[in-house]
């Protein structure tokens, strides 16, 4: 009677495949890899011996041969390498650490503080016990599956359980560097005054609109955000720190006066000694509008500026 190959093929098809985890056990991966072992070998030759036995067609034994000796090991050799290579990247990873935390030298308190204490010290400490892990596994992996062995990483091993070691005296000594920091005198820096209300603005060039101050300060000419001004005088271009307008009008940038900004009785704003626009009607945030206009500032096309008025409106 001619054997039916059903049964067969339904040993080697990927739906019939375990699945393993990202962070699978290494009891999880022992289960995983007897089962592909068996795909590969020993069950592997028992449905070769039954297909070569004459109970099945030729014509459906040598088909179903193709499949489980051709594709269908290329998935099982594509899986076991997938599990390979999550687990060197892990351990490539805690061998960097591991260097880093080697080089370290005992007297540098503060770099020991940064590495080990805290949530950093807590993601450190889970990187060297994954590549711990990592590299129990792949001599698992490598046991069952001589063929995928990789020397590469051979001395990662020691170098990390040598680092984790260290790192357990780390995490010590940064827990008394920090019970120490937290009893030192905190020195809070000193708050400028708040003279600029928060208000909306909306600025003018030769009598035509070409941008606005928001009542946060976010400064935005020619639909672009360009930067913005605190309550406190704080200029800030493209996110970084810029300088500052003060209460007595002077206009600092990067630690150096750059200008002058002034307002007459009538409300005309005057910048370095000449006047340059108008604010009406005029309070306590001129200024804040005045500063966009400062030549030496980066918000604003200044070079179009030349001999034309400008002023703000709240």
């Amino acid at each position: 009677m001619i054997g039916n190959t059903d049964d067969i093929l339904a040993r080697y098809q990927a739906n019939a495949l375990p699945s393993l985890a990202d962070d699978a056990s290494t009891e999880q991966l022992t289960t995983w890899a007897e089962a592909l072992q068996l795909l590969r070998g020993e069950q592997l030759q028992a449905d070769l011996e039954v297909l070569d036995s004459g109970t099945v067609g030729p014509q459906d034994a040598n088909r179903v041969k193709r499949w489980i000796t051709g594709n269908f090991q290329q998935q099982i050799n594509d899986r076991i390498s997938g599990q390979i290579t999550a687990r060197q990247s892990t351990l490539r990873d805690a061998h960097i650490l591991a260097e880093m935390i080697l080089d370290i030298s005992d007297d540098d308190r503060m770099r020991i503080y940064n590495f080990a204490y805290g949530e950093n010290g807590d993601d450190n400490q889970n990187r060297l016990a994954a590549g711990v892990r990592a590299n129990e596994q792949m001599t698992l992996l490598a046991n069952y599956f001589p063929d995928t062995t990789d020397t590469s990483l051979k001395d990662s091993a020691t170098l990390i359980e040598s680092a984790a070691l260290r790192f357990q005296i780390m995490r010590k000594e940064a827990t008394q560097t920090a019970d120490e920091l937290a009893k030192t005198p905190k020195k809070e820096r000193p708050k400028r005054p708040e003279f600029l209300q928060g208000i909306e603005q909306e600025l003018y060039h030769g009598g035509s609109y070409i941008g606005s101050i928001s009542s946060k300060g976010t400064v935005v000419i020619e639909s672009t955000d360009v930067g913005s001004i605190t309550t406190d005088g704080r200029v800030w271009v493209r996110g970084n720190d810029a300088g500052s307008i003060e209460p007595n009008g002077q206009v600092w940038r990067n630690g150096t006066q750059v200008g002058l900004v002034e307002i007459a009785g009538d409300g005309g704003f005057w910048i370095d000694g000449n006047k340059n626009g108008a604010v009406a009607p005029y309070s306590g945030e001129w200024k804040r509008a005045a500063i966009v206009f400062v030549e030496s500032w980066p918000m604003y096309d200044h070079s179009r500026l030349i001999n034309h008025d400008c002023a703000h409106r709240t």
